[in-house]
């Protein structure tokens, strides 16, 4: 399977967007329509917060949804990451609770999975691929062990919320001087995704 789901390349087409697998770039696409700096000219990603489940040989994600993040626990974990990601080139802006953006060189020609196909799957099949992903890799690992004792772990257990324990990269990618100029207007109905993901043929005829 891809890295990037049908209903994703096909969102992308319609938008314009390079569709490289792997590497469609939503979160570059998001960094601009926010007006952040260099949304145009380095690589980008989403770097969501989420709970990597071991189990018998392997780890999954639960849903990232289900986390309920707040705004405190998430500035608490970007700032003590923050650190980590400009050691290595790499700058993180605060975007919402469950999920930031991240820019930086080390990005560049890196496949990362959607979070459609990873929720509920075993994650050693989708991790980074080509590029600096050995980077991405390691500081990916770094991150599970700060979060393994932080506070706000700690703080969350004790009225028994699940615990973020590892972090996503996903929606990487450039934009091109062509793509950064078309239109977001186009949008994917959520249960038109959710029905194919589920393989259930008439929820998606329906959507």
């Amino acid at each position: 399977e891809s890295f990037s789901p049908p209903h994703e390349r096909a969102l992308a087409r319609a938008q314009g967007l390079p569709v490289g697998d792997g590497c469609i770039p939503w979160a570059a696409q998001r960094a601009a329509a926010l007006g952040l700096d260099h949304a145009q000219t380095l690589p980008w990603s989403f770097v969501t917060l989420c709970d990597s489940v071991v189990g018998i040989g392997s780890m999954t994600m639960e849903d990232p949804a289900q986390l309920q993040v707040s705004e405190t626990e998430s500035r608490h974990f970007l700032a003590d990451m923050t650190p980590y990601f400009e050691e290595d080139g790499l700058a993180l802006h605060y975007l919402e609770p469950a999920a930031w953006l991240c820019c930086g060189k080390p990005l560049r020609d890196v496949r990362t999975a959607s979070l459609d196909r990873v929720i509920g799957k075993d994650l050693a099949d989708w991790q980074p691929a080509h590029g600096e992903s050995a980077k991405l890799r390691r500081l990916k690992n770094e991150m599970q062990m700060l979060l393994y004792t932080h506070t706000v772990n700690d703080a969350r257990s004790r009225v028994r919320s699940a615990a973020i324990n590892s972090i996503w990269l996903h929606g990487t990618g450039e934009l091109s001087k062509a793509s950064a100029q078309v239109s977001t207007n186009i949008n994917m109905p959520r249960s038109l995704a959710d029905a194919a993901l589920k393989e259930d043929w008439p929820a998606w005829e329906k959507a």
